[in-house]
């Protein structure tokens, strides 16, 4: 049977998600830490401010930030030891985080140091906000987490080459739209379908690197549709990969998904797919590749198996499903 969140998830986590603007759907309003908004004098106008000034290190219960809308243009850092932080705004169109673009591009020198917003707080939080990588920083990440059961929910990342770095730990994503620009008037979309939007710029949809065979991370992409987006979407056809392997134990699932014709018919290293109208007879024939069809070797990868989400997701406002999408 199918639950709504995965038992890692904190009940009153699951209830801040869940609400609309910081009510816990009892009539009652979550206890908010700090204010971010571009006017007003009792507000915080930054966001990295109101993380240093609200929310302390190492700290066990939430730090709640409710980020009014506007347009952000301040790089966030979420260091290692402000934990718990559960962030949201106004909507992913009207409360948005940018950089500058006054940084000295010399300075740049890392993905980390280049990235727009950067978390590394364990059981970072965020939703109902928008993330978006200057146009002029190629190869900016746009979102950058290092964060430990750390969720997004309907939240939109638009960014260039590497719009989502998700560097390591168990991490969450639910009806988020993720964007990466291959032309200038042309996106490639990778889209939970029903619930989430990705979209990418390069012709890579996804990069997972696993140094041993032995380790127990990996990339699952469960209920996308990956299509093209824009004005030159016609000339994107076969032009992008689902993958390409980063080291040489890289793992990446995608299941009960829809991928549209952008995709090339060779695929990738590693591609198992339940959609309807999804040929798999012309994916590349490499030692680590693999068609699986049988949902009982498959299972391992939904939600609730691969990042546990029982554990630290339950009743941290975020709905899930533990298992498949479609019961037989």
């Amino acid at each position: 049977m199918l639950e709504e969140f995965p038992r890692w998830f904190p009940a009153t986590e699951r209830k801040m998600i869940e609400s609309n603007q910081g009510d816990n759907g009892g009539g009652e309003q979550w206890p908010i830490n700090v204010v971010v908004a571009q006017y007003g004098r009792r507000h915080l106008s930054t966001i990295a401010d109101s993380v240093l000034n609200a929310c302390p290190k190492n700290k066990t219960i939430a730090c709640v930030i409710y980020v009014k809308r506007g347009k952000y243009e301040k790089r966030v850092v979420i260091p290692k030891g402000v934990n718990q932080v559960f962030m949201y705004g106004d909507g992913p169109a009207h409360t948005i985080v940018t950089d500058s673009n006054t940084r000295d591009p010399k300075t740049l020198t890392t993905s980390f140091r280049a990235a727009t917003f950067v978390v590394m707080g364990k059981g970072f939080i965020c939703k109902d906000m928008g993330f978006t990588a200057p146009a002029d920083i190629g190869g900016a990440p746009t979102l950058l987490v290092l964060s430990d059961h750390s969720a997004f929910f309907n939240c939109k990342i638009d960014g260039n080459e590497g719009t989502l770095l998700a560097v390591a730990q168990r991490q969450f994503y639910r009806d988020c739209e993720i964007l990466g620009r291959v032309t200038q008037n042309s996106h490639i979309i990778v889209k939970p379908r029903n619930s989430s939007d990705l979209v990418l710029r390069r012709n890579v949809v996804s990069a997972q690197s696993r140094l041993d065979k032995h380790q127990t991370t990996g990339l699952v992409i469960q209920n996308y549709t990956i299509t093209a987006h824009g004005q030159n979407m016609n000339t994107l056809n076969a032009t992008t990969y689902l993958r390409s392997p980063y080291s040489e134990y890289s793992r990446t699932i995608i299941m009960e998904s829809f991928i549209g014709d952008v995709i090339h018919p060779k695929g990738w290293c590693k591609w198992s797919d339940n959609a309807i109208e999804t040929r798999t007879d012309k994916r590349v024939k490499w030692n680590g590749y693999s068609t699986i069809f049988e949902r009982d070797q498959m299972v391992s990868y939904t939600v609730g198996r691969f990042v546990q989400t029982d554990q630290w997701l339950l009743n941290r406002g975020i709905p899930y499903e533990i298992g498949f999408l479609v019961q037989n």
